[in-house]
């Protein structure tokens, strides 16, 4: 599996794992306190997903044991915003599917592969050499190519 961190100087502003839970001492050290003690949280048995937005707002996703994708939004200071569980039915591209679909754009250098519900999003490097997030539809046509800042 795959662990991946986004920063912004000496600021974690994201981390997401491949399906696989998130490890715990990275989620408490993550997570303030009030956010941790949110009920909600405790049907989260596999935390995904952890963003922290520039503003203080704190989002989480995960999936419950029965598979169901639960995905939570806190304030700064860990009020709880919105709560969202739905199926996740993942109708996208399998990821062979993708890799062989970007490989024929003329993609290379196929890296970290995410799907989600009618899409999946892929680090590569675009033919003009440029490394790139592009994200396909659940038809494999681009949506959207975004130049990939490390």
């Amino acid at each position: 599996g795959w662990l991946r961190a986004e920063a912004r100087g000496d600021r974690l502003l994201e981390v997401q794992t491949d399906g696989a839970g998130l490890p715990q001492p990275l989620i408490e050290t993550l997570l303030p306190a009030p956010v941790r003690a949110e009920p909600r949280l405790a049907e989260i048995a596999r935390l995904t997903e952890i963003d922290l937005d520039d503003d203080g707002e704190i989002s989480v996703e995960g999936f419950a044991t029965d598979g169901m994708r639960i995905e939570i939004e806190f304030s700064r200071d860990g009020t709880l915003k919105d709560f969202e569980r739905e199926r996740d039915d993942r109708r996208s591209l399998s990821e062979a599917a993708a890799r062989d679909r970007l490989v024929a754009l003329g993609y290379t250098d196929i890296g970290f592969m995410e799907r989600g519900g009618r899409h999946v999003t892929a680090l590569a490097t675009n033919p003009y050499g440029d490394t790139v997030e592009v994200r396909l539809d659940d038809q494999g046509r681009v949506e959207r190519e975004r130049l990939w800042q490390n």
